[in-house]
């Protein structure tokens, strides 16, 4: 720092303590470098420097002793500093008490009007939000991962250091995210960056959770507390000086936390009410002059401009960006190798920085057990929703983590009946279902809960209906809400609701989970056979594709016929099927590898794509009258090692395949078992051409780098029908390779 910026900040500190303004100003024929007059016969004067030595606290000491006198003689009591720039020595400072002068360094002195050291320490100490441990509930103090934010007017990147950068030349900033997006820990990661740093200028970063100031209208209400909450009381008046003064940057963190005390159903009296409760906020922003950044969930308000016009923000003079919904895969797997340097990140797992906050909090034999596809993810969705809902309870201490996961499951069986899948969800449907799981219509603290819940966002900017934004979330508690109604004894309710969306593959698979581990498998059958013969068709497919899916999967279901439904996911792969017709339905993905069936049937049904043939030609007797639109596609040695077939079909379908369906008269056997990976591929690629040879169908002869193998051109009808029918098909040949 030069000369000219430690007075000039010097002064401002002066300024800011005794209330008056500082000046330079020649007294008795001297020069002082700051002088204030806080009273009409009390004086104080400053001095400044850039040394600490003791030839220039002589100096400096001579003024005083020219001033000092003659101020006295004229009736006035001059206190004086001698302000240098780095911390003085024990001696500078025995010299200057010996004739009644204070020497600081200037960090000392401006400590003098606000202590920012003793406040970013016990700052840094609490918590930010929810940027928590998830089991303790205490400070998140692991690593930070740098992750990338985006601009929402041009989508660029920002890094934490450009938001920092913005802030620092008084910018506002509105920053924007879902539940767990890492809003919070953007704050504490601010705040500990501008601690660090020593600025030429005035700055301090008052970092605010805004859930601890419910029902409070105006800024010095909102520092006080603060100051209070933080056991630093004295330290408010400092922060409420210069709240309109570029000197104070407020992180606010959470305007969707601050609760009111009432709760309607109807959207315009709440919109009201949300503006009511961000008063004092709004206040806050207005007055405030300095850098300032405020966090929330986007959907908490109905528009943009609603928040606009509640935060006090004008839109021209706003930056606004958002945190991405996920890590990147790069930023994920360096956050979890903090915790286990041999994670292994699967593909199932949803890139949240709350997920990894979840697996941080696990022991390692759990943290293994995540890399085995079904079972690991799962068994991890229990720990996930519970945390999630641990989390949002711990905004307020009357709504416990039941009520609202709860309340969340109750709403995503509202969505079985959306058109669009998702919602929309009405302010009155939500009301609603806080009262289904408590018998209280919601009022007071439950208010802040209903309007955040996560997982869901607006579903128009021009209502305040919701809708479920995380697919994740939404079929997990489907499946949890279907595994509820297995247990009840009257499922008239749910039996005669006209559901339109099926569980996803996920939620069928914690279903499926849960059948396996519950000794009350007769519930789920019930329900099943019960909605097939009412209105509910949906959750009868929900339950019979669970059921296959499940490790003691069912497989014979008792002449059950299902029509008018809706299946995401039907899996008969590797399974005998028994005594099932499905009619007039519609089939998203529908895999039929290596099944074998008794009388089964599946008519007049819409299938998105067929696994486990490759054609029409290749349909089994028991599909009738079925629009297909997508079968399995195997034009690739790619796409028939993804096609979900065992190993030595795999190899049997490469080899016919460049044999008798690609250009050329011969291949040698190098090339036959190129691609096809392993020794033990080897081996099978092996006894295939073998048989094949002594089947006749193809033929062989030496050549320079080895054999060279030819189709015989006579089979290849037979060929064509095998890779049509796949997994279907009854041909000896299919059925010896199968056998390998």
């Amino acid at each position: 720092m030069n000369w000219q910026s430690l007075e000039r900040k010097v002064r401002k500190v002066a300024t800011l303590k005794w209330d008056t303004k500082a000046i330079p100003l020649e007294v008795n024929g001297v020069r002082v470098d700051c002088v204030l007059k806080p009273k009409k016969d009390f004086w104080v004067l400053v001095e400044v420097s850039k040394q600490n030595t003791l030839d220039k606290l002589r100096t400096d000491l001579a003024k005083f002793a020219t001033t000092r006198p003659y101020l006295f003689s004229q009736g006035i009591y001059a206190e004086c500093y001698f302000i240098c720039e780095n911390c003085p020595p024990q001696s500078l400072r025995k010299t200057g008490e010996g004739s009644h002068v204070n020497v600081y360094g200037s960090g000392e002195f401006e400590s003098l009007f606000f202590d920012f050291k003793s406040y970013a320490f016990t700052r840094k100490e609490k918590k930010f939000g929810s940027a928590v441990d998830i089991k303790s509930g205490e400070k998140d103090t692991r690593k930070y991962i740098p992750v990338k934010y985006e601009n929402l007017s041009n989508s660029q990147e920002l890094s934490i250091q450009d938001i920092a950068g913005l802030l620092r030349n008084g910018k506002r900033v509105v920053l924007l995210g879902d539940y767990g997006t890492g809003k919070s820990r953007c704050v504490q990661e601010l705040f500990t960056l501008f601690a660090e740093e020593k600025s030429q200028e005035l700055f301090y970063p008052i970092a605010i959770d805004l859930r601890e100031n419910w029902g409070l209208k105006r800024a010095h209400e909102i520092i006080k507390r603060h100051f209070d909450e933080l056991a630093h009381p004295d330290l408010a008046n400092g922060i409420i000086k210069v709240l309109d003064n570029s000197a104070a940057c407020f992180l606010l963190d959470g305007f969707d936390e601050i609760g009111s005390q009432v709760w309607s159903d109807d959207p315009g009296r709440l919109t009201e009410i949300r503006k009511e409760s961000l008063a004092g906020v709004k206040d806050m922003v207005e007055r405030s002059k300095g850098g300032l950044l405020i966090t929330g969930r986007k959907h908490y308000f109905n528009s943009s401009e609603e928040m606009y016009n509640c935060l006090g923000l004008d839109p021209s003079q706003t930056i606004g960006i958002q945190c991405r919904n996920q890590f990147t895969t790069e930023e994920m797997q360096a956050y979890l190798h903090e915790i286990n340097a041999q994670f292994t990140l699967p593909d199932y797992l949803p890139r949240r920085p709350l997920i990894c906050q979840v697996i941080a909090e696990m022991d390692e034999d759990t943290i293994a057990a995540l890399s085995k596809n079904e079972s690991g993810e799962t068994s991890f969705w229990s720990a996930f929703i519970l945390a999630l809902c641990e989390r949002e309870a711990r905004i307020k201490t009357t709504l416990d983590a039941f009520v609202i996961r709860g309340v969340l499951k109750r709403l995503a069986r509202i969505t079985r009946t959306k058109g669009a899948d998702v919602g929309p969800i009405s302010i009155a449907e939500i009301n609603q279902a806080f009262e289904d799981v408590t018998g209280n219509p919601p009022a007071e603290d439950s208010s802040a809960m209903l309007q955040r819940l996560p997982g869901l966002g607006r579903f128009t900017s021009e209502t305040s209906d919701r809708q479920f934004v995380d697919h994740y979330i939404l079929d997990g508690l489907r499946a949890e809400d279907l595994i509820d109604q297995t247990n009840l004894i009257d499922y008239q309710g749910v039996i005669d609701e006209l559901w339109q969306n099926p569980l996803r593959r996920f939620g069928l698979a914690l279903v499926a989970q849960e059948y396996h581990a519950t000794s009350n498998t007769s519930g789920y059958l019930s329900l099943m056979q019960r909605s097939a013969s009412r209105f509910n068709k949906i959750l009868s497919g929900d339950i019979l594709s669970a059921l296959l899916m499940a490790e003691n999967r069912v497989t014979d279901f008792n002449k059950l016929t299902l029509s008018d439904a809706h299946f995401h996911h039907l899996d008969f792969a590797k399974a005998k099927v028994k005594n099932l017709t499905i009619k007039d339905s519609i089939i998203e993905f529908f895999d039929i590898t290596d099944c074998q069936t008794d009388n089964v049937s599946i008519e007049n049904c819409i299938i998105q794509q067929l696994y486990g043939i490759s054609s029409e030609e290749g349909l089994p007797d028991w599909f009738h009258e079925n629009d297909i639109q997508n079968y399995e596609a195997i034009n690739t040695v790619t796409r028939i090692k993804h096609a979900g077939l065992q190993k030595n079909q795999q190899i049997f379908l490469t080899i016919v395949k460049k044999l008798f369906f690609q250009a050329g008269g011969g291949r040698r056997e190098t090339t036959l078992s190129n691609q096809l990976g392993t020794p033990e591929d080897i081996k099978i690629t092996k006894r295939i051409l073998n048989l094949l040879l002594a089947e006749n169908i193809v033929t062989r002869n030496k050549g320079v780098d080895g054999y060279v193998y030819h189709p015989q051109r006579k089979h290849t009808k037979r060929i064509s029908s095998i890779f049509t029918k796949l997994t279907t098909s009854d041909d000896p040949l299919w059925k010896a390779i199968s056998k390998l």
